[in-house]
C-alpha cells in the first residue's frame, strides 16, 4: 500500500484541506481525517456527499464491502509520477 487513499490525493490536487471539505459537507474536519486514513469506515450519506462533492463515482472513492476508503493503487501512481 501507499498509505495514501484516493480520497486524499483528490482533496489535495484541488488545494484543499481536510477542513475545508469538511465545511462544504457539514461534518466534522475529524470525520474527514478518520475517513482519509482510513480509521473509519463511511456511512452511506457521507459517500454520497464526497462523492458529490469530487465528482466521481463511490465506488471510486470507497470500498463497496465495508465502506472503508479505497487505497491509491501503487502502479497506477508510479505510472502517473512517470
Amino acid at each position: 500500500m501507499t498509505g495514501l487513499t484516493r480520497l486524499e490525493i483528490l482533496r489535495r490536487a484541488r488545494g484543499w484541506t481536510q477542513t475545508d471539505v469538511s465545511r462544504m459537507i457539514g461534518v466534522s474536519g475529524g470525520l474527514i481525517s478518520h475517513i482519509e486514513r482510513r480509521a473509519r469506515s463511511s456511512y452511506p450519506k457521507l459517500r454520497r456527499a464526497l462523492s458529490e462533492l469530487y465528482g466521481v463515482p463511490e465506488e471510486t472513492l470507497f470500498e463497496p464491502e465495508t465502506g472503508m476508503a479505497a487505497w491509491v493503487d501503487p502502479e497506477l501512481l508510479r505510472r502517473l509520477a512517470g
